[in-house]
């Protein structure tokens, strides 16, 4: 066993403590989601003006990453 994992003399203590990690590790992994919506958003004009030929496509592109993106979060 690691001399550094923490040790518990109880199971309750052991429990809430690796749920708590467990919370814990997916916050980066929700926020970069939330930049990488934000992103998409942000890029939605830009990609316009480069490519108008995307002009009618967007709408939909945008909506498909977006629920991608929220399914990933959840």
């Amino acid at each position: 066993m690691n001399r550094l994992a923490p040790r518990f003399a109880d199971a309750n203590p052991e429990k809430s403590f690796s749920e708590e990690q467990a919370r814990k590790s997916l916050r980066p992994a929700r926020i970069a989601l939330v930049c990488a919506g934000a992103l998409c958003l942000v890029l939605w004009p830009a990609i316009v003006q480069i490519t108008p030929s995307f002009q009618e496509q967007m709408p939909s592109i945008v909506a498909t990453v977006l629920a991608a993106l929220g399914l990933c979060y959840a």
